[in-house]
């Protein structure tokens, strides 16, 4: 008796499979759209309170002494500061992340440069962290909150209002960075999501 089962073609499946391949790349497109929006949002925001709070007298001294370093190291004085004894900053706190910042900065040597600096490395840390979440969610929604939630995190405010600048700010885009990274570990062939803590 001849067989009547019919077997779909691989086109057939193929073409049965499309729709969701088409719906599932459209969520993730609108997710990286959400999310340049979230972070665009995030630095124009926190970059004009900072400033505000610069402009009015309501920031502390470690602003100051920066602004300073900042200053005498386009000068040709590596982040030379005297408002704590006449010093480097790089001898007080080695922080060699300064360093290239400075040809930003002499773009327009003023403080609110550096604030606007710090709020643009607080906000695009936002997409490697995203990158991270979709890896180990296997959502780009769920990582789309995990990202928008770090941008309305309260802690992540103060880096901008209360702390005013520091050089621990641009921390959070290569820790978020490195976990989101590959890396092969012995000499097989599976590769392992690093999990990257800081």
């Amino acid at each position: 008796m001849p067989d009547s089962r019919v077997v779909a073609k691989p086109s057939q499946e193929r073409d049965a499979s499309a729709p969701h391949v088409s719906r599932r790349k459209l969520v993730e497109r609108c997710c990286l759209v959400a999310l340049a929006i979230f972070v665009v949002a995030y630095v124009v925001a926190y970059s004009s309170k900072s400033i505000a709070a610069y402009t009015t007298g309501n920031t502390l001294f470690d602003l100051a002494t920066f602004e300073q370093g900042f200053w005498n190291a386009t000068k040709g004085t590596l982040f030379f500061y005297s408002l704590e004894g006449e010093m480097s900053r790089l001898g007080r706190h080695f922080s060699p992340i300064f360093i290239p910042l400075v040809p930003l900065y002499a773009l327009h040597r003023d403080p609110a440069t550096l604030l606007v600096l710090q709020t643009l490395a607080l906000g695009l840390a936002a997409v490697p962290l995203y990158l991270f979440a979709r890896l180990r969610l296997a959502s780009p929604v769920a990582a789309l909150a995990v990202s928008a939630l770090y941008l309305a995190s309260p802690a992540t405010h103060d880096v901008n209002i209360v702390n005013e600048f520091h050089e621990i700010a641009p921390l959070p885009s290569p820790c978020s960075s490195s976990a989101s990274m590959p890396s092969r570990r012995g000499s097989g062939a599976s590769t392992r999501r690093r999990r990257f803590s800081c």
